[in-house]
């Protein structure tokens, strides 16, 4: 048809539609919303699935007839696998007799042949040929309104309609043809549903999206019928509608069949939490569409009595087709909009994509008022008809002469809008600032009627014509960015009105912005809140293609520090490429497995998964000794050796059995599928558990980084320039979407971008801006620690105390702390420092604060006080109970509370001095008295459990110089502070923490050894504390696999000794053991761990006849280098007896090496093995034999 006779048809429609400025409808006014909520699982229950239940009386209808089904559908962000849009049948197969149209968001093991991001049209009559009709649709599109129909001709074929175009095919080739089945039912037992299949309590994929005007016929519409009709409404009495729902009921479960013929028959039911929401669907009241592959010369357009003549005409050239639709009422919203009159009639485009271009234009000669106001009449736009909120158009053409408004190009679908009908310029009012950050704020005000304006701003005080203008601002509130951290601003607004000037300037309106911390220490970190049920929207950052594809056959590593949230559930991801579904995907995945709900991982571990495209799983598990605290975690894939795992900075062999595995044979087989990288969850970006926690610092490699590179670096920032450094995520952005990519290399081609919004939180990761380790090989006896600051003293750290510390980091820090709150007098202080004892937050250490090369501070060494705080992200400081000796300019701690901050500073007297001497007097299980020296007449305490929040805890007071505690609970761990008041508000600085512990009246056990140690077996003996006891309970497994008693193998005793038996010979095994008591707490703490290591085995071969000596028959192993590195040296002093073996064996049991032995000297290649302790057999006709090596690297 062209386009003159489209005119003309749809003037003559009009005419019979609409009187003189009469509105008889409002477009698409509501969708039904199905939630999608429940667990994705094969036995839904009542309360899982949400739906529209229609009955079975339409079921009967369909069974032999011809039909076409078509509705407008918005997939949700939480579809899983392949959830149900329209069926009747149970969709547990795709054989049961039936229908169903299904949209395939993921797929699974159970979920059959179609592909993601699938449209599946599933029909199979009773006795027939299961027939699967599968359209494409792109991801891209999804979570846009779409308009989906499918027809069915029962002697012919089905046929798939994706935006009124034919599209799909049948899985099996032909499959479409089904007039071989034309006399057979498909009428199953079970009613047809909206939103899930027909069983009682639906299928167990939630459907999540919005569906509108869905309409079903008992003939099959041709494709221009379908596009003639899409975009607008039905009256109900078309021929052959058999039911049809516009979902606009304004309460109750019933959703009405408005399709005349069928009135009463085919109502709906709402079943469970679906509900109506504002629809968004690109329906109106009269449409006209054109479907072309030519677009020059064509134009479309829909004529009113009195509003005028809306038309779209030059086309670009990327589009197939374009709806143009009328919707006779004034918008449900109208936030944004200005002015709009008597205007009852607005305008709306369905495009083929987001890039297909095109020109509107207006008539407005009939329409009396824009004709009045033609100098400011504006077009206001939005995109579908659920948003709320119109945006003014800019570069607008008005030719007031002829009375056309148009605009320039325009791309995708809109709704367009004729407003501001005003005749002069007034002024704005009300200004005002709200959501400020550290770096923007969102600015707004009341117009005096302009839809356009202008904003000046700049720094508190500017003279304005000064500062920084915006013209043209086309949106209220405006977003301003840019802005500098703890700065005071203000701005100014003047409206601006097309064709008659600008009103007058408004302001100033004065805001500051909140602190910049991004560049305080570990500045700041992502925080993803974990909130929601499974399969809900999940907060992410998505770090997209390219840095996943940089990784497919490459050698990596990946790094962060990482703070475990308190509500996880499940195996959320920490980073992820892969559909986490399966591990057996092709991708990356490391997750924390907080509970055992899938797979086999153990809890509390942190599992990365490895499965190439064609090659081998592998799963790697590590354990924390405490996640909920901040750690450092890192992994690296030798792409022609093995995957390894370290967690602060050690090396942590895998606790499961093809993590230890080579990767060698998966070699240039790519890691690289189909889905971005993401931080937070797995690669469909929407994993069904999400991530509770924190996460900063996250370093991606393109090689191997060593156990030594990994601790060098792990406490202070990288300058993005180190060599093969692929990403680096600071997470420093104090707001916003954008995750910046510092590693030089690559910049923001690697950025980031945040998903639903993820906090930014000040970090308390450990992290400086240099730093020192050290790791000693033989526990802590005389291993001391120092970084200096030049010019502002020297740190000092030793004496730490505590077998389960494997390594002690000092940093450094440039610049003055974040937050400066409880320090009296900072002085000239401009770097601190800080201490991370790894595996223990609390482990004790002696600090020394040495100042002689810092000159101010020696000059007042009296006044001095080393400060200290949790972490960066703590916001007090209070003084740390030490000794200052103004002699050697030192000031000494000998019992230091483990991770902390330090901070040397008060470089004037104190008018209020701070107590001094704190003193525990006395502890018992629920009570402790301490004394402290002070002159003051009053005082303030804190205590709490170790570790508290001791910024905002609620102080207690005290007129006297001694606090006693009561209430406490036994066997616990404390921290006690103490402030002296000085009276007319002055008070000085706190003091603490004092760590101190209540007494367990439940005493641990002493003495804990083993003896009678064989080759499979110990025996484990300890001691009475002194009380009557009611048992005891050991904790042990393999040495390394664990390093929380709670999780290890459990063992009751009734006495003070136990006999393990069956245990692997050359082993070492940890052991805890604790007290059960009468008493409160009812058990003693853990004592251990403690390790012992079962002896070698010589075993005879029972079926020769032993000759007594069974060394003379085998011989003695001989096994060298110890420890090795490349290669294993194996020397026997007999010749092997018959056919003979020797295999190497992980702590696992894995087998990871084996060879025929033909002589006495035998060379086995390890430049493959990880480090650690192996286990090595050597088996002969004769019987066996038994060595241990360790296997150490140097690279």
């Amino acid at each position: 048809m062209k386009p003159k006779h489209k005119f003309r048809l749809l003037a003559g429609l009009f005419l019979a539609m609409v009187a003189s400025g009469e509105s008889f409808a409002q477009g698409p006014l509501r969708g039904m919303y199905f939630p999608g909520t429940g667990v994705l699982t094969p036995t839904p229950t009542a309360t899982t699935n949400s739906f529209v239940d229609l009955g079975t009386s339409l079921r009967d209808t369909l069974a032999n007839s011809n039909f076409t089904i078509e509705l407008w559908v918005k997939m949700g962000a939480t579809n899983s696998v392949n959830p149900v849009i329209i069926g009747d049948k149970d969709w547990g197969s795709g054989a049961n007799t039936g229908f169903v149209l299904s949209y395939y968001a993921s797929t699974d093991a159970s979920s059959g042949t179609a592909a993601a991001n699938t449209i599946r049209f599933n029909f199979k009559p009773a006795s027939g040929t299961r027939v699967d009709y599968d359209i494409v649709f792109p991801a891209a599109i999804a979570q846009q309104w779409n308009h989906i129909a499918v027809t069915v001709n029962r002697t012919g074929s089905i046929i798939g309609y994706l935006n009124g175009v034919a599209t799909g095919h049948a899985y099996v080739a032909g499959g479409e043809l089904i007039a071989a089945d034309s006399a057979k039912s498909i009428a199953s037992t079970l009613p047809v549903r909206l939103g899930t299949d027909g069983k009682t309590f639906g299928y167990r994929a939630p459907f999540n999206g919005t569906m509108d005007e869905v309409r079903i016929w008992n003939t099959v519409r041709t494709p221009q019928q379908l596009r003639d009709a899409m975009c607008h409404k039905l009256t109900g009495s078309e021929s052959n509608l058999m039911a049809y729902y516009q979902m606009n009921e304004l309460s109750g479960t019933t959703v009405t069949n408005s399709a005349t013929a069928t009135s009463g028959l085919y109502d709906g039911t709402i079943v469970n939490s679906t509900y109506r929401v504002p629809s968004g669907a690109p329906v109106g009241d009269t449409s006209v569409n054109l479907y072309s592959a030519a677009w020059a010369g064509q134009s479309l357009s829909l004529p009113t009595t009195n509003r005028g003549i809306f038309t779209v005409d030059s086309f670009g050239t990327t589009g197939s087709y374009l709806h143009l639709y009328q919707i006779n009422a004034t918008p449900d919203s109208t936030q944004g909009v200005t002015a709009y009159g008597n205007n009852n009639v607005y305008f709306g485009t369905f495009a083929s994509g987001d890039t297909f271009s095109y020109y509107p234009k207006y008539n407005y000669s009939n329409y009396p008022d824009a004709v009045t106001y033609h100098n400011t009449i504006n077009f206001f736009t939005r995109r579908f008809n659920d948003i709320s909120s119109w945006t003014s158009k800019t570069n607008l053409y008005n030719n007031t002469a002829g009375n056309t408004l148009r605009t320039d190009s325009v791309k995708g679908t809109r709704q367009f809008f004729l407003a501001n009908f005003i005749n002069s310029c007034g002024g704005a009012t009300a200004l005002g600032a709200t959501n400020i950050q550290a770096t923007g704020a969102s600015l707004s005000w009341t117009t005096g009627g302009s839809a356009l304006w202008n904003i000046e701003y700049g720094v508190n005080g500017f003279t304005q014509g000064t500062g920084t203008r915006i013209n043209a601002v086309n949106t209220n509130p405006y977003s301003l960015t840019g802005l500098l951290g703890n700065t005071a601003y203000q701005f100014y607004v003047q409206d601006s009105c097309a064709g008659i000037g600008t009103g007058t300037w408004a302001g100033p309106y004065s805001f500051t912005t909140l602190p910049n911390y991004g560049n305080n220490a570990s500045g700041y970190a992502v925080h993803f809140d974990g909130t929601g049920v499974q399969n809900s929207t999940v907060q992410a950052v998505n770090l997209g293609n390219v840095l996943r594809d940089s990784l497919a056959t490459t050698d990596f590593t990946i790094e962060m520090w990482v703070k475990v949230g308190a509500t996880n559930t499940g195996n959320p991801p920490l980073i992820a490429d892969k559909d986490y579904v399966s591990g057996a995907n092709t991708g990356i995945c490391w997750t924390y497995t907080a509970s055992v709900l899938w797979g086999d991982a153990a809890k509390h571990v942190f599992r990365f998964n490895f499965k190439p495209t064609g090659g081998a799983r592998h799963d790697y598990d590590m354990i924390a000794a405490n996640e909920f605290t901040w750690n450092h975690v890192a992994i690296t894939v030798d792409r022609h050796g093995f995957i390894k795992g370290y967690i602060n900075g050690v090396y942590h062999p895998s606790l499961y059995a093809t993590g230890a595995t080579s990767v060698l044979a998966d070699t240039g087989k790519t890691l690289a599928g189909t889905m971005p990288l993401y931080l937070g969850t797995d690669g469909t970006g929407n994993y069904r558990v999400p991530f509770n926690g924190d996460m900063d610092e996250v370093r991606v490699w393109n090689h191997v980084r060593t156990e030594t590179e990994i601790r060098e670096a792990m406490c202070h920032k990288l300058n993005g320039g180190e060599q093969g450094l692929l990403a680096y995520y600071r997470m420093n952005e104090p707001a916003g979407p954008t995750t910046l990519n510092a590693a030089t290399a690559t910049g923001p081609v690697m950025n980031g971008t945040a998903v639903n919004n993820p906090a930014h939180i000040v970090s308390g990761a450990p992290v400086g801006d240099t730093s020192v380790s050290v790791y000693p090989a033989a526990g802590w006896n005389g291993v001391s620690l120092n970084l200096n600051s030049n010019n502002r003293g020297v740190v000092t750290v030793d004496s730490v105390m505590g077998a389960t510390v494997p390594g002690v980091h000092i940093y450094m820090v440039n610049g003055t702390p974040n937050y400066q709150t409880g320090v009296a007098n900072m002085g000239t202080t401009d770097k601190y420092f800080g201490v991370f004892t790894a595996d223990s937050t609390t482990a004790p250490y002696r600090v020394a604060y040495d100042y002689n090369n810092y000159s101010n501070a020696s000059a007042n060494a009296a006044s001095l006080h080393l400060y200290n705080r949790p972490d960066n992200a703590a916001t007090i400081w209070a003084q740390l109970p030490s000794v200052n000796n103004t002699t050697s300019k030192n000031i000494t701690r000998i019992d230091a509370p483990g991770t902390r901050q330090y901070l040397l500073a008060d470089f004037v007297a104190a008018s209020c001095p701070a107590p001094s001497a704190i003193t525990l007097v006395n502890a018992t299980a629920n009570t402790a008295t301490f004394t402290w020296t002070s002159s003051a007449a009053a005082h303030k305490t804190k205590a709490g459990f170790s570790g508290f929040d001791f910024a905002t805890a609620t102080p207690d007071t005290a007129t006297t110089n001694t606090k006693i505690l009561t209430g406490l609970t036994a066997a616990s761990t404390y921290d006690f502070y103490v402030q002296d008041s000085c009276g007319a508000g002055s008070t000085s600085a706190w003091v603490g923490p004092y760590t101190f512990q209540t007494v367990n009246p439940c005493p641990q056990p002493v003495n804990i050894f083993a003896d009678s140690i064989t080759s499979s077996s110990l025996v484990l003996k300890w001691t009475d504390n002194g009380m009557a006891t009611t048992g005891y309970v050991i904790a042990w497994g393999i040495a390394g696999t664990f390093t929380d008693p709670t999780i290890a193998i459990n063992q009751n005793a009734t006495t003070s000794r136990y006999e393990f038996t069956s245990l692997q010979p050359l082993t070492s095994y940890s052991f805890y053991v604790k007290t059960n008591c009468n008493a409160t707490p009812s058990t003693s703490g853990w004592v251990g761990p403690l390790t012992f290591t079962t002896d070698s085995v010589t075993t005879i071969d029972t079926t020769t006849t032993p000759t007594g000596i069974a060394s003379h028959n085998i011989g003695r192993l001989v096994v060298y280098p110890n420890p090795a590195s490349d290669k294993v040296l194996v020397n026997l002093n007999n010749d092997p007896s018959g056919k003979a073996v020797i295999s190497v064996y992980n702590s696992l049991g894995v087998q990871v090496a084996t060879q025929q032995v033909t002589g006495r000297h035998i060379e086995i290649n390890t430049a493959m093995l990880p480090d650690g302790v192996y286990h090595i057999a050597y088996i002969s006709s004769a019987g066996r034999l038994h060595s241990s090596i360790v296997i150490q690297h140097n690279r």
